[in-house]
């Protein structure tokens, strides 16, 4: 993970012990990470920002890596459910939170 220099006073590394501490932590989603899980258990606050994930089919006959990548990431349905605001980066990202069952997402 990298902050950008102007924003160190103010964003936390995710394994910082202040970054818990605020009220709203927001997970920009593009692919699974070790962060995953961590950010679903906060308590409270949860903003899911989703960047949409190019479905694994398109990458099966060139890259087995992003094959697999991909199928991991459209496992976002793991957060459903689990955040206090979804929003999608585009009416398309919004309209498939939606139907992955994500209540009235951004």
């Amino acid at each position: 993970m990298t902050i950008d220099d102007d924003l160190t006073s103010v964003v936390r590394p995710f394994d910082h012990p202040e970054a818990h501490d605020g009220d709203v932590t927001i997970f920009h989603f593009a692919l699974p990470s070790p962060m995953t899980p961590q950010f679903a258990s906060l308590p409270r606050g949860r903003v899911l920002q989703y960047h949409n994930i190019t479905p694994a089919h398109f990458f099966a006959r060139y890259d087995a890596n992003l094959f697999r990548l991909a199928r991991l990431g459209r496992r976002l349905a793991t957060l459903v459910g689990r955040v206090d605001l979804a929003l999608g980066d585009s009416e398309y990202n919004r309209a498939e939170l939606e139907k992955m069952g994500s209540p009235r997402p951004a």
